[in-house]
């Protein structure tokens, strides 16, 4: 017999609109994406806001559980496992840059604040993020896995600059900016949007600001017990 699944499909203007093919096994684990996903979308968005519903679906078996994708195993094992960190709203405090934008430019950019030129060099670490990343790098083969605005060349450059200048050394050469972030493999993505390729990554998406994991402490909590080396 054909099994429910729930959808989370976004509203906006009327409109309504399938965002990934995750299927959640019970409507509390799409509420909670859901729950994520409008946070995400009120922390990048200054127009009109974008709601998210939940939508069943009967599929045929359960093929589709949420959070995590199987990894081809590698043919030797790694010493550490490798964990993925995204930036915006993750390690870095977006908002904490708008009230240093000249009022003329947060009215001219609107709801894409992030291509205004300049802006990702102004930001401020989330509370506890730098020193919860260094913690993790010690344990993990730790990456920062972030995008940047297509529109917003500057934003490329001032990301390195951020890393260099809060994470130093525990960071160098460890940063990784993509519009794709299925295309690495690992084991654990913390992250708090489903976009650019998440939904697919192929290993354990931490869905960072969602009640799950709130915070850093949240994390670092999760995540320092998993650490345990390959291998032993």
């Amino acid at each position: 017999m054909p099994d429910t699944r729930y959808i989370v499909v976004e509203r906006h203007k009327g409109e309504e609109k399938r965002l990934s093919w995750t299927r959640y096994a019970t409507r509390a684990a799409a509420e909670e994406e859901a729950d994520g996903l409008f946070r995400a979308a009120m922390d990048h968005t200054y127009g009109s806001p974008r709601y998210y519903g939940i939508v069943e679906e009967e599929v045929p078996d359960k093929t589709a559980e949420p959070g995590i994708v199987p990894c081809p195993q590698p043919k030797e094992p790694r010493v550490k496992k490798i964990l993925y960190i995204d930036m915006d709203n993750v390690l870095v405090d977006f908002r904490s840059a708008i009230p240093r934008l000249d009022p003329e430019l947060v009215e001219a950019y609107g709801r894409h604040l992030d291509d205004v030129p300049g802006i990702f060099a102004l930001m401020d670490p989330m509370s506890q993020a730098v020193a919860s990343f260094r913690e993790l790098a010690r344990i993990y083969d730790t990456y920062i896995l972030s995008t940047s605005p297509w529109k917003n060349p500057s934003a490329w450059s001032d990301k390195l600059l951020w890393v260099q200048r809060y994470l130093g050394g525990s960071a160098k050469k460890r940063l990784i900016l993509t519009h794709h972030k299925n295309l690495n493999v690992g084991d654990y993505l913390i992250d708090d949007r489903r976009k650019h390729g998440v939904p697919r990554f192929c290993g354990e998406h931490i869905h960072f600001g969602t009640k799950k994991y709130p915070d850093w402490p949240a994390v670092i909590a999760y995540l320092r017990p998993g650490a345990e080396q390959r291998g032993q």
